[in-house]
C-alpha cells in the first residue's frame, strides 16, 4: 500500500505531473497545460531539466541503494532543494526486485531512515518486472508511474518525458527494461489510465501510424501494430549490430578509463 501520508497528500490535488529528466522536457509548457492545482513530481539530478527555481508544489524521488544510502551523490538531492522551493517531501524509492535491502522473511513494505517517505515498488509489484536479463530492474519514473496508477484513484497522471529514448546529452540506463516499461506505459495510456504531455517525435510516429487504417480500411488497428512491431525489430537488429562493432572500436577508451576509475572514485568521495 502507497504510505497514508502520501494518499493524503495526492488526494488534494487534481492532477499529479511526473517529470522525466529528459532533455526535451519544457517546463514552462507543461506549467501553461497543467491545472493550477497540480503537483510537479521530479526525480534526483532534476537540474537536468530544470534551470530555474520552480514555483509550483513538488515531490522529489530519490533512489534508494538500500534503506540507508540514497543511490546518487547527496549534492544532486541539495541542488534539487535549490531548485524546489515549494518542495513539500522526498519520497525514497526501493526498486531493486527485493536483492540488497529486503532481509525480512515476512514481505512487508519497508522504511528508510534517510528520507521521509518510502515507496517500496518490490512490496506493491512482487516479482512482476522481467528478470531476464539478470540484474535489470524497475527505473525510478516507472516504479512511482505504477505504483500512483495502482494507489491514487481520483488526481490525473501526467507522464512527462517518459520516450524512454536516450537524448543527445543524457546518458540512459541499460540496467532497465525499457521495452517492457515502455508497452506497459503505451497500454495504459491508450486506455486513458495514464496521460503523456511531451510532443516527443515518437507520439507524432504513433499518430501517422494510425491514418493508415483511415486511409486504408482493410489493414485494421491490429495489422498495423504488428507491422510497426516488425519494423521496429528490423531496425533494433540494425542498430544492435552498429553498437557492436561501436563497442569493439571504442575498447582501447574503455581500458583507460578503468586504469583511472580508483582516482576517479577517491576524488567523488571528497566533493561529496
Amino acid at each position: 500500500m502507497l504510505p497514508e501520508e502520501l494518499r493524503a497528500l495526492f488526494s488534494s490535488y487534481e492532477s499529479i505531473a511526473l517529470i522525466a529528466n529528459n532533455e526535451n522536457v519544457d517546463i514552462e509548457l507543461l506549467e501553461n497545460l497543467l491545472p493550477a492545482n497540480t503537483i510537479f513530481v521530479f526525480f534526483n539530478k532534476c537540474e537536468k531539466v530544470l534551470s530555474a527555481p520552480l514555483q509550483r508544489d513538488a515531490l522529489l524521488c530519490v533512489r534508494l541503494r538500500n534503506l540507508g544510502e540514497i543511490l546518487d551523490p547527496k549534492r544532486h538531492q541539495l541542488r534539487a532543494y535549490d531548485l524546489l522551493p515549494k518542495l513539500k517531501t522526498v519520497i525514497g524509492v526501493l526498486a531493486g526486485r527485493g536483492l540488497s535491502y529486503r532481509t525480512e522473511s515476512i514481505d512487508v513494505p519497508l522504511k528508510s531512515p534517510v528520507v521521509p517517505v518510502t515507496l517500496d515498488f518490490d512490496y506493491l509489484f512482487p516479482s512482476f518486472y522481467p528478470n531476464f536479463p539478470s540484474g535489470r530492474f524497475a527505473s525510478t519514473g516507472f516504479a512511482v508511474a505504477l505504483s500512483l496508477l495502482e494507489c491514487v484513484g481520483n488526481a490525473k497522471i501526467y507522464l512527462c518525458g517518459f520516450s524512454g529514448v536516450p537524448g543527445q546529452k543524457f546518458s540512459m540506463n541499460a540496467s532497465h527494461d525499457w521495452v517492457f516499461e515502455q508497452t506497459l506505459l503505451q497500454l495504459m495510456i491508450a486506455r486513458g489510465r495514464l496521460h503523456r504531455i511531451d510532443g516527443s517525435p515518437e507520439n507524432a510516429t504513433i499518430l501517422s501510424l494510425s491514418k493508415i487504417s483511415q486511409r486504408y480500411p482493410e489493414f485494421n488497428p491490429a495489422d498495423v501494430a504488428l507491422a510497426a512491431t516488425q519494423a521496429v525489430n528490423e531496425r533494433f537488429i540494425g542498430m544492435e549490430r552498429r553498437v557492436s562493432k561501436l563497442w569493439q572500436m571504442t575498447g582501447w577508451i574503455r581500458a583507460i578509463k578503468d586504469v583511472f576509475r580508483p582516482a576517479r572514485k577517491a576524488f567523488r568521495r571528497l566533493v561529496d
